[in-house]
């Protein structure tokens, strides 16, 4: 929360858009030992979220 610079109320209100994922998902990208323990924690191989990842930004080109 601190990092990001939001209240808990204006958090609330972006869970759910677009914006906040991608900027969820970049932020999780970028951070290899964050990036494996999500992964790990939901089952998910770290090349299955780099998938999702690339998707998303194949589409801005």
């Amino acid at each position: 929360m601190m990092q990001s610079g939001l209240t808990p109320d204006q958090l609330r209100k972006l869970v759910g858009t677009d914006g906040f994922a991608r900027g969820l998902i970049d932020y999780v990208v970028a951070n290899e030992p964050l990036l494996l323990a999500i992964a790990a924690d939901a089952r998910l191989s770290p090349e299955a979220i780099m998938r999702v990842w690339g998707k998303l930004h194949a589409a801005e080109h």
